[in-house]
């Protein structure tokens, strides 16, 4: 799964968009992964709570961006940057109205780095 935001039409509108996670078996780079649609469905709801926090690559404080688009896909679907992700993808389309910070945003969003959600979880061992 392809976590990299993209810069979403044109740069006045300073929006970018990407699969913030997925259900799958396969290990992220932390070596975790979430399996069940249930256990997002619970990240995705704890996230929206605690205010929607992004931030660059963990290395920032949390930057004046607003989450103007967060949905799981219930099948494949097509997002606005012309992809189609699958069942079970969380994407999120996020405003940076900022200048600067866009601007930062743009030169690190999308190569090596990206948004941080700031997730936590429990983690489970499997076998």
């Amino acid at each position: 799964m392809d976590y990299s935001f993209k810069k979403i039409g044109e740069d006045e509108e300073h929006l970018f968009g990407g699969v913030a996670y997925a259900v799958s078996e396969e290990p992220d780079l932390q070596g975790d992964f979430v399996s069940e649609m249930c256990d997002l469905w619970s990240g995705v709801l704890t996230f929206a709570r605690r205010g929607s926090p992004i931030n660059i690559m963990h290395s920032t404080g949390k930057i004046d961006a607003t989450v103007v688009e967060s949905f799981l896909a219930r099948g494949p679907t097509e997002v606005a940057t012309g992809e189609t992700i699958q069942k079970g993808a969380w994407w999120l389309t996020v405003h940076v109205p900022d200048d600067e910070m866009w601007e930062k945003c743009k030169s690190v969003v999308g190569t090596s780095g990206g948004f941080s959600i700031e997730g936590q979880c429990e983690a489970v061992e499997v076998d």
